[in-house]
């Protein structure tokens, strides 16, 4: 790797101690994010959701000391205003990153943190540094204060992914990438990133859409890889957590609002809101069982391990995929089945309404563990060769369309809900390899 390569930009700040070292990133350079609107409108969204927030919190509590209400509800209902004053401050912190935001990344007491500041909002999330894979540059952070804009992404074992320095010049990305590796012992690797297509959306007359690429262009990128660990795939996760608060939150409001009306005696007589209210307390009971199946899969099976021979893979080669799993207690296994998969998802607009279409154009299932019955002490192990198909398509992601590999896992158990796992596979078309002084070297 060049020295050019290497060196940080001298915008960036570099405060080193005996305890770690801090990146400060400082603002954001103009043009490298997407600002102005998106940024405005969550900041007005933001503020107003507060205000409705707060609104609902006084109200709340004056109609609280009316002799209607049983005592036990009376501080219930204000309560459920706390929620959205929260998630209205999360909204108006994002903007206020988007607009004037700067960043900072921590390798400090075994952690690797990446910390957001706004005005006087602060944010930090941290991964254990021992759990990093690998760090990827120039990828799409989805989160709310990404706003669509790429980053450092942080591919963690068991863990979700983080980002690092959103909205900054790749190049900055780049170097802090190789720095912060050098910090955490990874080795390096340049890889043909993720490839990206623009497309245009073809709407036929019956509804179906079809994609028709009309610039294909790959994405530089600098991938960092923890050396002996093998090529460990990173877990999308379950969103056990984002489910629940939704869940939470749902049936809060929905359930206050059926207890609103049944002790208002002018409204106790009419049915119609009971059976609107009726429908999104079904929908909440939904959201109820689906959490419960997911606590109850974990309950019985720790999170598994999946590990590839070469990754990213190239279109056409092959791949050995390794699973691992331990049970929390005694477990009847039905089975335990590999998927590989490839899923196209395209968005689309028709008249004002915008449409989501996601489709599996690739499924190669196998079964890797067969019947059994163990305890804690058991080791659910399979193996499995895989090929990527030459005629298909690499991975890539584009504003409105995206092409994913996985490696799915199934495990299941008798008389108990399915333990099902995601893990990111990264499809290449070409392999680029390169030494820190050499040249790239295309490989078909």
């Amino acid at each position: 790797m060049t020295a050019a390569v290497t060196a940080l930009p001298p915008e960036i700040q570099i405060e080193d101690d005996l305890d770690g070292v801090r990146y400060i990133l400082g603002r954001r350079p103009p043009g490298t994010a997407r600002k102005g609107f998106p940024g405005f409108a969550f900041v007005v969204f933001g503020a107003m959701f507060s205000g409705f927030s707060l609104l609902w919190i006084t109200a709340a509590t004056i109609f609280g000391q009316a002799e209607v209400v049983p005592p036990a509800l009376r501080w219930l209902f204000p309560l459920f205003g706390v929620p959205f004053f929260v998630v209205g401050q999360v909204i108006l912190a994002a903007g206020l990153y988007v607009i004037r935001g700067r960043a900072e990344i921590l390798v400090r007491d075994g952690k690797l943190s990446s910390v957001r500041r706004a005005g006087p909002y602060r944010w930090t999330t941290s991964r254990s540094a021992d759990s990093v894979l690998r760090l990827e540059t120039g990828s799409t952070c989805r989160s709310l204060a990404g706003v669509g804009a790429r980053g450092v992404k942080v591919h963690c074992d068991s863990a979700t992914p983080i980002f690092l320095a959103v909205g900054y010049p790749l190049d900055w990305q780049e170097a802090l990438a190789f720095a912060i590796g050098e910090r955490l012992g990874l080795g390096s690797e340049s890889v043909s990133s993720r490839g990206r297509l623009d497309e245009e959306i073809e709407i036929g007359p019956s509804g179906e859409v079809s994609l028709t690429a009309v610039l294909p262009y790959r994405r530089s990128s600098v991938r960092l890889d923890a050396p002996g660990r093998g090529a460990r795939l990173a877990s999308t996760g379950q969103g056990a957590v984002g489910l629940a608060f939704l869940a939470a939150f749902w049936n809060g409001i929905t359930w206050t609002l059926i207890i609103l009306f049944w002790l208002d005696d002018d409204a106790s007589g009419s049915f119609v809101p009971f059976v609107v209210l009726g429908i999104f307390a079904l929908i909440g009971l939904v959201m109820v069982f689906a959490l419960a199946k997911t606590l109850l899969a974990r309950a019985k099976l720790q999170p598994g391990v999946a590990t590839a021979s070469v990754h990213p893979v190239c279109l056409g080669e092959s791949l050995e995929v390794r699973f691992t799993q331990r049970p929390k207690s005694t477990v009847n296994v039905r089975r335990v089945a590999l998927t590989l998969l490839c899923r196209e998802s395209a968005t689309y607009r028709q008249g004002t309404n915008t449409y989501t279409k996601r489709h599996d154009v690739h499924t190669d299932e196998r079964e890797v563990v067969g019947p059994r019955t163990g305890d804690s002490f058991m080791t659910l192990e399979g193996e499995e060769t895989f090929q990527i198909p030459p005629e298909g398509m690499h991975s890539f992601e584009a504003s409105r369309n995206q092409v994913t590999w996985m490696i799915e896992t199934k495990t299941e158990l008798a008389g108990w809900p399915d333990f099902t796992q995601q893990f990111e596979l990264e499809v290449a078309p070409l392999r680029i390899a390169e030494d820190r002084g050499g040249d790239h070297v295309d490989q078909p």
